[in-house]
């Protein structure tokens, strides 16, 4: 979780000295969560000073914004994402969501995909790591606020897909 009691979640988020991981982390939190999953142990809070070290170019921060980068440098390429994020789309337009079955296959492969929902009309980023028989997709929520995409009305914006690379 971005919050909690974890002893890095009131660390200033990048340089921030407003913002906070427990408050603006939850992109960082996905991040963390997996790469953690795919081998490359590390916790928000790590991944935040890693990226604090570095240009944006070389996997850091842009503002608020990461670098999704980060993930195959951090892990000198052991894990790959593919992108499909288009800052151009407001995620509040309903019309211009994502359909969620076009991660279905990224799912079937075992891949990890993170994506962006609206959380109480703000970006707010969770993991998608299957989907049950039922269609329901499981998400880990950096929040802790679900572990169901459902709760987000199966609606994201932007995603990214993360796997092993097979070298």
């Amino acid at each position: 979780k971005q919050g909690g009691n974890e002893t890095w979640a009131n660390n200033y988020y990048d340089r921030s000295t407003e913002f906070k991981i427990r408050r603006k982390g939850c992109t960082l939190t996905a991040m963390a969560m997996a790469m953690t999953t795919l081998g490359d142990t590390i916790n928000p809070g790590e991944l935040n000073e890693w990226m604090k070290e570095r240009t944006y170019e070389e996997g850091g921060f842009s503002g608020l914004s990461v670098n999704w980068k980060a993930i195959t440098i951090h892990s000198d390429s052991t894990i790959v994402y593919k992108q499909n994020i288009d800052n151009k789309i407001f995620f509040g337009d309903t019309s211009k969501a994502t359909n969620p079955k076009s991660i279905d296959n990224y799912l079937e492969k075992c891949n990890l995909v993170v994506v962006k929902v609206s959380n109480k009309g703000n970006n707010h980023w969770v993991l998608i790591t299957g989907k049950k028989s039922d269609g329901e997709y499981i998400i880990q929520d950096p929040g802790g606020e679900s572990s169901s995409l459902s709760s987000y009305n199966n609606k994201f914006w932007d995603f990214i897909v993360l796997n092993k690379n097979k070298r």
